[in-house]
């Protein structure tokens, strides 16, 4: 096995970040097509693609949703 640093993108996503301090849960969300993950490397991606990795044909978008919001600072929420 080998380690090393790969770049790459997911060329279609979408997201919003809107305070929500009723509902944290719905301040942060996120979505990825992960099939269209691109390092530039077409024998990279398709392993990438692959149920090995992100298994795109059973979980072809990735997506995120806050579960809180915490306050550390004047300044600072995370």
């Amino acid at each position: 096995m080998m380690v090393s640093t790969v770049r790459g993108e997911f060329g279609k996503f979408t997201g919003r970040i809107e305070l929500d301090e009723a509902d944290p849960t719905r301040s942060v969300q996120a979505t990825v097509d992960a099939t269209a993950v691109d390092t530039h490397d077409a024998q990279r991606d398709g392993h990438l693609r692959s149920a090995d990795f992100l298994d795109v044909e059973r979980f072809p978008i990735l997506e995120f949703k806050s579960t809180r919001i915490k306050n550390v600072g004047p300044d600072t929420t995370i």
